[in-house]
């Protein structure tokens, strides 16, 4: 009975771990057998030293006028639109993760 509920308690810890590590590079069924075979703590280890998955997000890089407040795509130096009122104001890259 005790070690019926050892058990099934060790495998759902390592579900856990999986499900965590199904994020992140390792991938789910790695990070699910490395628990299983070389104890949770190994692979809640390997899981948090592992990097987030590349796939589950896009990096888009837009850039800003700190003047207008107008955001463009395309890489330019300076605002268009300040530019049209006499202004050389340059843009401000920003990065975003989007998922």
């Amino acid at each position: 009975m005790l070690i019926g509920s050892l058990t099934t308690g060790y495998i759902l810890i390592c579900i856990a771990i999986s499900l965590i590590g199904k994020k992140r590079a390792i991938g789910m069924i790695q990070s699910f057998f490395m628990s299983l075979f070389c104890t949770p703590i190994i692979g809640g280890i390997a899981v948090s030293i592992s990097p987030e998955n590349s796939k589950s997000f896009l990096i888009v890089t837009q850039y800003h006028c700190p003047e207008c407040g107008f955001e463009f795509t395309e890489n330019e130096e300076y605002c268009h639109l300040c530019a049209k009122s006499g202004k050389k104001v340059k843009l401000v890259a920003i990065t975003r993760k989007i998922i």
